[in-house]
């Protein structure tokens, strides 16, 4: 498919490349976008999937559905595998430099994983 020369609409969230800022991915509410110009061009990446994104490592794109499910890709958002659940809907999903993922849900607990998004721990409640 050619690349759409007008950004994706209805953006969920966007994750910007960790080791080049001219990546991006975006979710949508068509699918997955990325982009290797810094949003000049876009191709699709998935249908059907969204959520909230976080970016930590060239290796490590998380995405964090609606209901609450962690999906891991390793390959720039190709292809995803669920490795976990956050327990709930996210509200704020993201990475620290210390390799954590901390996400809000809806209820207002926040949570952290320490190990790719396998298990999380309530970190604080509202």
């Amino acid at each position: 498919m050619d690349a759409l020369r007008t950004p994706p609409r209805g953006v969920f969230d966007l994750a910007i490349g960790p080791e080049n800022s001219r990546r991006l991915v975006a979710s949508t509410d068509r699918g997955m976008f990325a982009s290797a110009d810094a949003g000049a061009r876009w191709r699709p990446l998935r249908d059907g999937l969204a959520g909230l994104l976080a970016w930590p490592a060239a290796d490590r794109l998380f995405l964090v559905d609606g209901q609450g499910l962690v999906s891991r890709s390793d390959d720039a958002g190709r292809t995803f595998e669920v490795v976990g659940s956050i327990g709930g809907p996210p509200r704020v999903h993201q990475p620290r430099r210390d390799e954590k993922l901390y996400a809000a849900l809806g209820d207002g607990n926040v949570v952290s994983s320490g190990d790719g998004g396998a298990t999380w721990e309530v970190r604080a409640t509202p």
